[in-house]
């Protein structure tokens, strides 16, 4: 009974899966801005940290410059990220860290500024967080059917 009970209660991570997503995976390394992204963290400051599933808060960057958010989570009381629905964005300038090579772009994103960065297979969006403004930590999806 006792191997019955383990067996029942562990589940598998193994299966990259969401009704709404299809099957996916992570690219290890993302470079490029343009793609499908998930929100996995978000930083509200003094507001705390927080984790999201894939499929809550996803953004799609595509190279015309527009960006399509879809928001599950938007009517919740701490809304991560933007509404569900269409924006714009334009690449501002980008800059490389002389001490440690990162490589940072300002964008206008919907008629506000931000930087993005790629490190550790993330995308860090930061409106601030230096200045108690959010910062929102992606994951890059990659779909294999």
């Amino acid at each position: 009974m006792l191997a019955v009970s383990l067996f029942t209660a562990c589940s598998s991570d193994d299966n990259n899966s969401n009704p709404d997503v299809g099957a996916y995976k992570y690219e290890d390394n993302p470079t490029m801005l343009e793609g499908t992204w998930h929100l996995a963290k978000a930083n509200f400051s003094f507001g705390g940290i927080y984790e999201f599933e894939p499929g809550d808060v996803i953004v799609y960057f595509n190279p015309n410059h527009t960006v399509q958010v879809i928001n599950k989570l938007e009517t919740k009381e701490r809304k991560p990220f933007m509404d569900s629905g269409f924006y714009s964005y334009e690449i501002i300038k980008t800059e490389t860290n002389k001490y440690d090579g990162t490589v940072f772009t300002t964008i206008d994103l919907n008629g506000q500024q931000c930087t993005y960065w790629f490190k550790d297979g993330m995308m860090t969006l930061d409106y601030g967080m230096a200045y108690d403004a959010p910062g929102y930590f992606f994951k890059k999806l990659k779909f294999t059917n």
